[in-house]
């Protein structure tokens, strides 16, 4: 059999198999290629970038749209993905050669191609590269003519920018997609990446409003702020519809099949998170609307996804936490069922935070760690930065070292300012402040100020419309502020004068700022467990 690239020189050169082993032979003896498993390759790239400085530079873009023209004509339909970034690189160094219409629409075509292959190898910079290629090889008519091409270009962009932080690309973008969105389906797509822009923006309210307009496209009307009667009528509804069923035989449901409501279940769990930073009534509705819209019309990606936040929720708001970790595990093994691989992230991130009432702190950290490598496999770069701050309380929680905690910190900041996530980088910061205290580095015990932080600076950051739980996290571990009465660290490190923290425990009648009421209390659960660990380590006992 002649290997592929034996054929492609072949094509290209016009020479026989054998003529191309002869045209190498010299070369090879010269040691300016060298053969490995039947194929050639240049011995170093400067030597590759030597021989290429030889054609002249008028004569490169011609050689090149010869060759990826020979390259299109001879490769069969069913070989034209598994060779397409050879086939583009050619003709994309040719294309101002191009002047047939219908030739540039299928390079445009043979982009998209491209792009969406080096987007599944989370490759995305590179597929921007594609996707603007083919955006620039089609005009304003296109939008009549091509229109499924021209929108699904921008649609690939938009994500691919989003995940490597060309954010006013992705905005741009998505205001000329929903503008141009000529259909529900289409339009939620686009709705989708702007409503995940919001959240990374930490524009949570306009997220909820975004998703919400969207919605209603599908005939899903939720009120940005229910009464907790609704949420509590949608919540017995659930367990009518199971009518008695384990919850684990939910798995043998049938998969979804209508694509309108498939499209309103991915834009349903993109509100999750915006919901869980701005009403905690909307969050607990959602959940249980997206329950029972699976259980009435099949599984989705967005099913597994509202399994495992309404187990997160069953647990500290309606009491029920083995039945929590029972909708956590559903979720799970229905996406290892059908394949919801993209959901895999989003799906485990609420089970880390399930096995903590339920199972050993480490079973909540290897699940953590999947998250994270999953959601950066996936392109999930919201829960990718979820799991990086909750390295380092699940490091707090399990009473790692403090150099320990330290490390991971650095590690998850890093990653959170790479990523312009605000708010999560925020809450890491918080959280360094936090060990910082804790190690002596501070002040005073009295202040999370010293070694060029400053406590008040970083606090007047918080007005306006930032994520509710990390600001109570913070105000929960801070020594001063409006939440934590005495102060809620002198509580962990001098127990005996603990009267701060009852003012940040579920259920109290101390006041406490609006975003503690609006966010579930899985916050509380982790700091009060952190607490109780950190007052028996030998660090509370140095520090009192």
């Amino acid at each position: 059999m002649i290997p592929p690239w034996v054929t492609t020189l072949s094509i290209v050169l016009g020479l026989s198999a054998e003529h191309v082993h002869a045209a190498l032979r010299e070369a090879l003896r010269q040691e300016l290629v060298e053969r490995v498993d039947e194929t050639y390759r240049f011995v170093h790239d400067r030597v590759r970038e030597s021989a290429y400085s030889l054609i002249p530079e008028g004569q490169r873009p011609p050689a090149h749209l010869r060759i990826g023209r020979l390259l299109v004509k001879h490769t069969p339909p069913e070989k034209q993905e598994e060779n397409i970034f050879d086939i583009v690189h050619q003709l994309n160094r040719g294309v101002a050669l191009i002047d047939s219409l219908d030739e540039r629409k299928q390079l445009a075509e043979l982009n998209l191609i491209a792009g969406r292959r080096a987007k599944a190898s989370a490759a995305y910079a590179s597929a921007c590269v594609y996707l603007s290629a083919g955006m620039a090889l089609l005009d304003e008519s296109e939008w009549t003519s091509r229109y499924a091409l021209a929108f699904s270009l921008r649609l690939e962009r938009a994500e691919c920018e989003f995940l490597t932080g060309g954010l006013d690309t992705t905005d741009r973008l998505i205001v000329e997609l929903v503008r141009r969105g000529a259909s529900t389906i289409d339009l939620s797509a686009a709705y989708h990446i702007k409503v995940l822009l919001h959240i990374l923006r930490s524009e949570y309210s306009q997220a909820v409003a975004s998703a919400l307009d969207c919605l209603r496209l599908f005939g899903v009307d939720l009120p940005a702020h229910p009464t907790w009667d609704q949420v509590q009528a949608e919540y017995e509804l659930v367990w009518r519809n199971l009518n008695g069923r384990p919850i684990e035989e939910l798995i043998d449901l049938p998969l979804m099949t209508d694509p309108e409501l498939q499209a309103a279940m991915r834009l349903l769990s993109a509100l999750s998170d915006a919901a869980y930073n701005t009403d905690l009534n909307l969050f607990c509705l959602q959940q249980c609307l997206t329950v029972n819209l699976s259980v009435r019309n099949g599984m989705s990606g967005g099913s597994a996804h509202a399994f495992s936040y309404f187990g997160l929720v069953l647990g500290p708001v309606f009491h029920r936490y083995i039945d929590g970790y029972r909708f956590g595990k559903l979720a799970c093994d229905l996406v290892e069922k059908h394949g919801f691989f993209a959901y895999r992230a989003k799906v485990q991130f609420p089970m880390a935070l399930l096995a903590i009432w339920t199972q050993p702190i480490e079973a909540a950290v290897a699940v953590n760690e999947a998250v994270h490598r999953t959601a950066i496999e996936t392109g999930d770069l919201t829960y990718a930065c979820y799991s990086a701050v909750q390295s380092v309380a699940y490091a707090l929680l399990r009473n790692d070292s403090l150099e320990v905690m330290w490390r991971e910190s650095e590690t998850a900041l890093e990653f959170a300012r790479r990523a312009k996530f605000r708010d999560v980088a925020d809450g890491i910061v918080s959280q360094q402040r936090f060990i910082a205290t804790m190690q002596g580095r501070t002040a005073s015990l009295s202040t999370f100020s010293g070694a060029g932080f400053d406590e008040a600076a970083f606090e007047a950051q918080f007005a306006g419309d930032r994520m509710a739980a990390m600001i109570c996290a913070h105000r929960a571990g801070a020594p001063t502020g409006p939440t934590a009465g005495q102060g809620f660290r002198r509580s962990w490190v001098r127990p005996a004068r603990g009267s701060g923290w009852s003012a940040l425990a579920p259920g109290s009648s101390t006041s406490a700022s609006p975003e503690m009421t609006t966010t579930p209390r899985t916050v509380h659960s982790v700091l009060s467990s952190t607490r109780d660990r950190l007052e028996r380590s030998s660090v509370t006992a140095t520090m009192a």
